[in-house]
């Protein structure tokens, strides 16, 4: 059952390397902290509760919840990052002067 879970495990581990990679290591953080706050969470109110069935799915709970974070904060930070490389590469593109007839023709002597 619980091996159903190593799939938000695996989004959570790509989406927020991906993320920090990107140079957004805040949102990485935060991540980190939505699954702390999944864990207490379970941990507060799910075991006095179910005992220790809350206890087993914390972590998956925990992973599910920083996918709820991570998923739109890399929607955001691709959006981001991806106009930034737009901008670069606008930047260093080589740039072209159009030079008209009338100046042509004055460069070279006619």
């Amino acid at each position: 059952m619980t091996s159903l879970f190593y799939i938000p495990l695996a989004i959570v581990n790509i989406w927020r390397f991906t993320i920090q990679g990107m140079g957004y290591s805040g949102l990485a953080v935060l991540a980190g902290v939505c699954e702390m706050t999944a864990r207490a969470l379970v941990g507060f109110a799910g075991v006095p509760r179910f005992g220790y069935t809350a206890a087993c799915f914390a972590s998956p709970l925990a992973w599910l919840m920083a996918d709820a974070f991570l998923i739109p904060a890399f929607f955001f930070c691709l959006r981001r990052f991806s106009a930034l490389v737009s901008k670069q590469r606008k930047a260093a593109a080589p740039r072209t002067r159009v030079v008209s007839r009338p100046a042509l023709s004055a460069a070279k002597g006619v």
